[in-house]
């Protein structure tokens, strides 16, 4: 499907710049925003109660970045809550689950190996990629 692909391609680039500059620009999220509304109105995926329920994980995100003083960055909660107007809500539980369980790993390994402690702070695009990577070849999506 286009938007596995265009999912795909948007968080390999989010990824690039989460690495770099740990900001992901504007523009790239209102492209990817446009493309993703774009492609589930032609799917026909804009039922009212069907996005909520889609984009919540999201939002639950932002609420949770708000409240954490950016903990987890704004932009992580809305790339998720895009993601979230393309796919069913299974999809996008697994997915961020996913994601979760990996930066836990990370960050354990990071702190038994001493580079880093409580407060290093890691981009979670690359989790996101990863997860959604895991996502397309385990058929989930």
């Amino acid at each position: 499907m286009v938007s596995n692909f265009m999912i795909l391609i948007f968080l390999f680039l989010s990824t690039l710049f989460d690495i770099k500059s740990k900001k992901i620009p504007l523009q790239l999220i209102i492209i990817f925003g446009l493309t993703i509304i774009g492609i589930s109105l032609q799917y026909g995926r804009f039922n009212s109660w069907e996005i909520l329920v889609r984009i919540m994980p999201g939002i639950f995100l932002l609420l949770i970045s708000f409240v954490t003083k950016e903990a987890i960055g704004y932009g992580d909660g809305i790339v998720i809550l895009l993601i979230g107007l393309g796919m069913d809500i299974q999809v996008m539980v697994s997915f961020i689950m996913i994601a979760f369980l990996l930066s836990a790993i990370v960050s354990i390994i990071i702190l038994i190996k001493k580079k880093g402690d409580r407060q290093t702070r890691l981009p979670f695009m690359p989790f996101l990629l990863t997860a959604w990577c895991v996502c397309l070849i385990g058929g989930m999506v």
